[in-house]
């Protein structure tokens, strides 16, 4: 078990993964500020949901972008 070079193999044979990364192999990173629990994580990358915007979907946004106004 290399944990995807994320982390080490403890003494059960398990990952424990760097701070930034998770998953039984360290295969996944973590996302700034879990999204702000407005979003989902890609692989450390926040896809906000519609109404949210920012690196950890932490703002609000206009909807519709306030129409380009």
């Amino acid at each position: 078990l290399n944990c995807s070079n994320n982390g080490s193999c403890n003494q059960f044979g398990m990952c424990d993964c760097k701070d930034d990364f998770y998953g039984s192999g360290c295969q996944y990173k973590k996302c700034p500020n879990n999204c702000s629990m407005n979003g989902t994580c890609d692989n450390g990358k926040c896809n906000c949901f519609d109404e949210f915007i920012g690196e950890s979907c932490e703002t609000k946004g206009c909807p519709n972008n306030c129409t380009n106004n």
